[in-house]
């Protein structure tokens, strides 16, 4: 035997649904952060080695970062 839901029923699912979707998104944003922080770190570390690659490499690189210093307010 089928049983009908009433609306009472579909109020309460609908709910339940939200708070479930709600928490998902929560958990998400979460990790979508902490990826964008691990990424964040990774970029700040590749661009010190190669600023310091470029400076180890080529010195006359030294007196060109020194030059273009005021520039970079």
């Amino acid at each position: 035997m089928k049983e009908l839901a009433t609306k009472a029923d579909l109020e309460i699912l609908k709910t339940e649904l939200e708070a479930k979707i709600e928490i998902s998104h929560k958990e998400l944003e979460a990790k979508i952060e902490k990826e964008i922080l691990k990424i964040d770190r990774k970029f700040t570390i590749m661009f010190i080695i190669l600023a310091f690659l470029i400076i180890f490499i080529n010195k006359d690189a030294i007196e060109l970062i020194i030059k273009l210093l005021p520039f970079a307010k």
